[in-house]
């Protein structure tokens, strides 16, 4: 988890999601369909908290499948650098104070 961010970076292999974070930021740059699926699970297990996919912007029936099982939105990998601390400020995750808090990241969707 990105301390202080109250953020979950998962990518291969990666372990359970903490119960405190805030938002789950999820690899989806191989795996789609197991990616996918993880998606599913982690909305169902805590619908208040956004899960944002990351994945190659070319791969379309990667992203539409993300955002059907729930993903809030999903980021290209180009774009990950500038979109991700804007919506991380955006939801208040930038501050351990804002861990458990839900934010709003289903702008541009």
């Amino acid at each position: 988890m990105a301390r202080g961010a109250g953020v979950a970076l998962l990518t291969a292999g990666a372990p359970p999601v903490p119960a405190e974070a805030a938002a789950v930021v999820l690899d989806c740059n191989e795996g789609g369909g197991a990616r996918v699926a993880l998606i599913a699970g982690l909305v169902a297990e805590s619908p208040d908290r956004p899960v944002l996919a990351v994945l190659p912007h070319r791969d379309q029936a990667t992203r539409r499948a993300a955002l059907a099982a729930g993903a809030r939105r999903c980021i290209p990998n180009s774009a990950l650098e500038t979109v991700l601390p804007r919506l991380l400020g955006r939801a208040g995750a930038a501050t351990p104070a804002a861990a458990g808090r839900s934010g709003d990241l289903s702008h541009g969707r």
